[in-house]
């Protein structure tokens, strides 16, 4: 009992005679290399908590079978597939869970067939006993059968024939030492018999069934629903309708080959990224110290560095003006360059100052468009811009500063 305490791998359960969530199912409780670690029989409710949970239903419970492949993907075949099946029914089409393969052909497709309100009441019963329902094949869908071969599991009273990949029935017999009448008939009516039919008992059962029928019969591995593998083609009968909610790190597993791309991506363009700084380091480095050495190439040594190309420009300003010629910071350039701008614009110019290469201008425009349009024309021409507004009766005024951006 110390060990139903404890969450482990998985739990599987086996769903035969089953009827509401008093009845008692077979259970095993294993651990991820398939070992099995306890087994018993108990209610849903009373079952071992483990973090997932694997149901298998018996034969009886589920048709198995191929139709002629349906068009479109298998997700829109959903309303389409009862009815395609409802040659082999009993029932009305409508009252029945139609599962397709996962693995399917160009022409075929295989089927798992069970009672739709049957199979809704497990569900709900599952869910009331907080059995973390994840999984529900068909068991007569799970034993591997080649393609000249049939698999029948049998334990001495009843069993499954699998006749096919996707193909499988129940079959029982009331006379141990006959066998199956469904064999016999299945024998008797199929287009292409089986080279060999592989025999896989419940129980220690192994050579004791000396039939009489028209086909070799090998005894094969003994059969255990508790730790027989899952194949890939097997049907999970949660699907449609009742599929489980999909939880984030089911689809870890998918996810890892896109997150080590999209990690081995991201260091690359980090690496990338590093490299390109560095370089841009490296030439603004070089480019700083060669115009450091221009200016003492045109200074001398032994002037004082603070900030390389404003002490070029003053310094060429002042050469400019000791040899009588004006320069581009002085008062008339830059009120030439701005008047060139200020009288296509219609604005009014109320206040003008200049002081050290900086002008001060006071403007008044009927609109803000007509401001802001002259005030990219101002950068345009290599003007620093900043400017205050301020809102009157009809114009709006503003005030700015401007000074020559850049190297002049």
């Amino acid at each position: 009992m110390g060990k139903r305490r404890h969450i482990l791998s998985y739990l599987r359960i086996y769903i035969s005679s089953w009827h509401d969530e008093t009845s008692l199912c077979p259970w095993a409780l294993c651990s991820d290399t398939g070992e099995i670690l306890d087994s018993g029989a108990s209610s849903l409710a009373q079952m071992p908590k483990a973090k997932n949970c694997l149901t298998i239903i018996a034969a009886e419970h589920v048709l198995a079978t191929h139709i002629p492949r349906p068009p479109g993907k298998p997700r829109q075949w959903r309303n389409a597939l009862p009815f395609l099946v409802e040659e082999y029914l009993l029932a009305d089409p409508e009252s029945v869970h139609v599962v397709p393969s996962p693995s399917t052909e160009k022409e075929r497709v295989g089927v798992a067939v069970v009672d739709k309100a049957w199979l809704r009441r497990l569900v709900n019963a599952c869910t009331a006993a907080h059995i973390n329902l994840r999984k529900i094949v068909p068991e007569s869908l799970l034993p591997e059968c080649a393609s000249d071969q049939w698999v029948l599991v049998w334990n001495g009273q009843q069993g499954f024939l699998k006749t096919s990949a996707w193909t499988s029935f129940a079959v029982d017999s009331d006379d141990s030492g006959q066998p199956p009448v469904m064999l016999a008939l299945t024998l008797s009516q199929a287009a292409t018999v089986p080279k060999a039919i592989q025999l896989r008992t419940t129980d220690d059962l192994s050579g004791k069934f000396h039939w009489d029928v028209s086909v070799p019969l090998l005894n094969g591995e003994p059969w255990d629903w508790r730790n027989a593998d899952i194949p890939a083609s097997a049907p999970n009968l949660l699907w449609g309708e009742f599929a489980p909610p999909v939880r984030f790190f089911d689809w870890l597993p998918k996810l890892r080959p896109l997150a080590m791309i999209l990690a081995l991506t991201l260091s690359i363009e980090i690496l990338g990224a590093n490299i390109y700084w560095a370089k841009l380091a490296v030439e603004r480095h070089s480019l700083k110290s060669e115009i450091e050495q221009t200016f003492r190439n045109a200074i001398g040594n032994q002037a004082s560095l603070v900030n390389p190309t404003m002490q070029m420009q003053r310094q060429l300003s002042l050469s400019r003006h000791k040899a009588g010629l004006p320069d581009t910071a002085d008062f008339i350039p830059m009120l030439d360059s701005i008047a060139a701008i200020l009288g296509k614009s219609g604005v009014r110019t109320l206040a003008l100052n200049y002081d050290s290469g900086r002008i001060d201008l006071e403007i008044s425009a009927p609109e803000k468009m007509a401001i802001s349009g002259i005030q990219e024309q101002l950068r345009a021409a290599g003007f620093l811009v900043t400017s205050n507004n301020a809102n009157t009766a009809n114009n709006l005024q503003i005030k700015l500063a401007l000074s020559l951006n850049g190297p002049r």
